[in-house]
């Protein structure tokens, strides 16, 4: 009989010669990540929280936890389930989306703080009903230390998802001027209650399931058979390892239960990297792509930033592409900020002097007058290459629009990502003013189209009027 072996260290190995398992083919998350400190290992079955949840699907997971589709063995036949939120919690039967942190979750995280500010501010409720609802939250004691569990309202797949989506059609143009709509309303929500998200992106943006599906947790749950979970965890040393899970579960969001073919909402979730308006991080969670010119040249950022990334997503959500396409794989950080500056001058035009001269490798691409001498960001050397560069936004967006998009609708959007995407911060337009500009109050408006407004008191009618189960994802 092999002996027990030692307790692994609480940092993350740093080489393979560090790592304590074989490794694994399935898309999961880092089974190195199952180590003290770090994320709890679950199996399908398994319960929470002193047993009131019980663990019938993997959604998904991020860097610092995993999310899992969940029965609420505390929601009785009246359809109560105890949580703060009663109308919400009921609305969706037993079922709840579970968020289980790592141990070492920073202890200073305002995450928790920051939803019940937004369910407790009398904000508009059609903003409101736009952020991901927390419904409750626990500790869960497991071998890799106290893991904060946070309850939430069950959702559909993130819209990131559906844009990748294997038939390679995105999502209509209909569907994405409501996600647009409905993402605006969601930021307007938190920017009303002064806390900026930070991190906004399509996979921070889920959508809503169809009210009126009768599925159950049993019909909902994953079978641990070969096509959902990974192959059997094994320990390089071959010793029994109870830190990590035996098996790692593939990602099953309820894609099923959404109508992507027709109207759903959408909602922001995901408060990890949001803040205060006072109290700016140094260094935003802010996707590579998606960083303002300020968060790129290290100066100071405030709320701001969402509504440059919210610009960029504008973008990508009408064309399916990225506006600023910066990828870090074999590039340092120097050369990234660059390359990003770069992009951002030809696609937008040149950064203001005020920017310009806070790029200390400025004159490495450019002369004493502004003119381009050089576009590659690689070694210092000559490159062997000619100048390259990328065609200006109007240019872009005209070729990638949605062919149904007409002539003065596109100068619309095209006039409205020039609004947003001001280098200078203090001359971006708020989430209120936005809400204003007339293309977005138009959103709805259009015969045949169901508005945000009555979507959601749609919605809400169905989903009171029935007690049913449902299903979340969340990254």
């Amino acid at each position: 009989m092999s002996s027990s072996p030692p307790t692994p260290p609480r940092k993350a190995p740093s080489n393979e010669t560090e790592w304590r398992f074989k490794p694994l083919s399935a898309p999961t998350e880092w089974i190195e990540s199952y180590r003290p400190g770090g994320l709890h290992p679950i199996h399908l079955g398994d319960t929470l929280c002193g047993g009131r949840f019980k663990v019938v699907r993997k959604l998904g997971y991020g860097s610092s936890s995993t999310v899992w589709l969940a029965q609420d063995t505390h929601h009785n036949q009246l359809g109560q389930t105890g949580t703060r939120s009663g109308r919400r919690a009921t609305s969706y039967g037993s079922v709840v989306a579970i968020k289980v942190m790592i141990a070492d979750a920073p202890a200073d995280s305002k995450e928790s703080e920051m939803y019940k500010l937004i369910s407790d501010t009398p904000a508009d409720d059609q903003a409101k009903d736009h952020v991901l609802s927390l419904l409750d939250q626990c500790d869960h004691e497991g071998p890799n230390g106290t893991h904060r569990c946070m309850v939430f309202e069950p959702m559909g797949p993130s819209v990131g998802m559906l844009m990748d989506s294997e038939d390679g059609e995105g999502v209509q143009l209909a569907q994405a001027k409501s996600i647009l709509k409905d993402t605006l309303l969601g930021l307007h929500c938190l920017h009303s209650c002064r806390i900026a998200h930070g991190d906004l992106n399509q996979g921070n943006l889920l959508t809503t399931l169809r009210p009126s599906h009768d599925q159950n947790p049993q019909a909902l749950g994953q079978k641990p058979t070969p096509d959902n979970i990974s192959d059997p965890v094994t320990r390089k040393d071959g010793k029994p390892d109870r830190w990590a899970p035996r098996y790692l579960c593939l990602d099953r969001p309820l894609t099923e239960l959404v109508d992507a073919n027709g109207a759903f909402r959408t909602k922001l979730t995901d408060l990890g990297a949001a803040f205060f308006f006072d109290d700016h991080p140094a260094d935003p969670a802010t996707p590579l792509g998606l960083r303002a010119p300020e968060h790129i040249l290290h100066g100071p950022v405030d709320h701001s930033i969402d509504i440059w990334a919210f610009g960029c997503l504008v973008y990508e959500i009408f064309t399916g592409f990225q506006l600023f396409a910066i990828s870090d794989f074999g590039s340092t950080e120097t050369e990234n900020n660059d390359s990003h500056l770069l992009e951002m001058t030809d696609v937008l035009g040149p950064l203001p002097p005020a920017l310009y001269e806070k790029w200390d490798r400025r004159h490495r691409y450019f002369g004493p007058g502004g003119e381009a001498i050089r576009t590659g960001v690689g070694p210092d050397e000559p490159s062997k290459y000619p100048m390259a560069f990328i065609a200006p936004l109007e240019e872009r967006f005209g070729e990638a629009k949605p062919e149904e998009m007409g002539k003065e609708e596109t100068a619309q959007v095209l006039a409205l990502i020039r609004r947003i995407l001001q280098y200078d911060p203090a001359l971006r337009p708020s989430t209120a003013e936005l809400l204003e500009d007339e293309w977005f109050k138009n959103i709805g408006s259009g015969e045949g189209e169901e508005s945000a407004s009555s979507r959601s008191e749609n919605d809400a009618a169905a989903l009171d009027s029935t007690s049913v189960d449902s299903g979340v994802v969340s990254s």
